[in-house]
């Protein structure tokens, strides 16, 4: 095995490529045009972890590192910060908010430690801003929702159980229905209430909707990607296929289509 890189030599690259003579794509960027590369490099690092493939992690989370250290020299560029600046405020960060591990306060439960982390950054916050503060909008909208739920439920406005969210879903479907009949911007707004519900249901019930809803979405192509092959070998296709014989096909990709 050859000499390592290290973090800094991986630091040098990147002021090399926005350096003089450095490549003319890297040297024109701004935080703006490559905000999109950013949250791409996040997505392919979850994607590697959900495939459970450490090599493809290995490499995504490279890639995944590279966006940040571009970002702190663009920064460093306009004299803001610079990577150190970077490094050093997550680290005392992550200090004031483990005093129970670098401070003399007991840890106790693991849910004790995530109420004492949400007082710790409301004392760093303002003191007028709201609970809901700092939650970025451009979050998936299914993960934004259940962090609403949760920094709800952390002031204890929350349902006592899962029966009771149980019945405001049934009060959601019935407004639904009446919405279905009043026109598409009231049915906009129900549907909108209803897959609200459905995610403190899984809050509660300790799933992640977007994991949930991804693998359902996966099972679904999995069972479609069937139906097509089956229809191939029958030397037809799907559109010319009634509705009838596309449900036989459903049924049978629901068995045979590997889960």
């Amino acid at each position: 095995m050859g000499k390592r890189t290290t973090f800094s030599e991986l630091v040098e690259i990147m002021r090399t490529l926005r350096g003089p003579e450095g490549c003319p794509w890297d040297k024109e960027q701004t935080p703006q045009s490559i905000k999109k590369n950013l949250i791409e490099e996040a997505y392919e690092v979850a994607e590697a972890i959900d495939g459970e493939d450490e090599k493809d992690l290995k490499e995504e989370l490279g890639d995944l590192l590279f966006q940040i250290i571009f970002h702190s020299q663009m920064a460093s560029d306009e004299k803001h910060f610079d990577i150190n600046d970077v490094i050093d405020t997550i680290a005392q960060k992550i200090r004031r908010r483990h005093p129970h591990i670098f401070g003399n306060l007991q840890a106790g439960s693991p849910d004790k430690v995530l109420i004492r982390w949400e007082q710790i950054k409301r004392v760093e916050r303002e003191e007028h801003e709201s609970q809901m503060s700092g939650l970025p909008l451009s979050l998936p909208a299914l993960q934004y929702a259940f962090e609403l739920h949760s920094r709800a439920a952390r002031v204890g406005f929350d349902w006592e159980d899962g029966v009771a969210i149980l019945q405001k879903l049934d009060e959601e479907v019935q407004e639904l229905k009446t919405a279905l009949e009043s026109g598409q911007k009231l049915a906009r707004e129900e549907i909108g209430d209803f897959l609200f519900t459905i995610v403190n249901i899984t809050r509660h019930l300790g799933v992640d909707a977007e994991d949930a809803l991804r693998a359902t979405c996966k099972k679904f192509t999995r069972r479609f990607n069937y139906m097509e092959k089956r229809a191939k070998e029958m030397g037809r296709t799907l559109e010319e296929m009634t509705l009838e014989e596309k449900d036989l096909l459903w049924e049978e990709a629901k068995i045979k289509a590997e889960d």
